[in-house]
């Protein structure tokens, strides 16, 4: 196929060539918008993160980290899911305090543990190497706790 011929005049496009012009255009278009937010997510411009936590790490701790997160990356998104949302959706299980359990607007079911349990709070990734650069950024803002 012939998109261009040469002549005395220059360079011209070949009828095939007219009819492509407008998907060529596109393509280029689209292009230069992808390198854009390549760009934007290597700089962190912009991005999602979604956590998923307990009420006790929610209120004392999240606030902080958010704050200090948001303020240095005005641009990406911090989702908060409760816990027990993302249990009603099938990922996973909780031990939660009863009195979170209360009144709970979700539809799951409580069960007491025949030995009291304490529990370790930890942050977790599937990968590092796959996750986003808004994940990859606001671990850095995590300040492990020991005790």
């Amino acid at each position: 196929m012939v998109l261009l011929e040469r002549g005395k005049g220059g360079v011209r496009l070949t009828s095939d060539g007219i009819r492509l012009m407008p998907f060529i255009k596109n393509i280029c278009s689209d292009y230069q918008k992808l390198a854009v937010q390549v760009d934007e997510l290597n700089r962190l411009q912009s991005g999602m993160i979604r956590i998923g936590t307990f009420t006790s790490v929610s209120s004392h701790w999240i606030p902080n980290i958010m704050a200090r997160f948001q303020k240095d990356h005005p641009l990406a998104g911090l989702d908060k899911v409760p816990m027990q949302a993302l249990v009603e959706n099938g990922f996973g299980i909780s031990i939660l305090p009863k009195q979170i359990l209360h009144r709970v607007p979700y539809s799951i079911t409580a069960k007491s543990m025949e030995i009291p349990a304490y529990r370790r709070i930890g942050f977790t990734v599937r990968s590092r190497k796959t996750a986003s650069m808004a994940v990859r950024c606001f671990m850095n803002y995590i300040q492990y706790r020991k005790g």
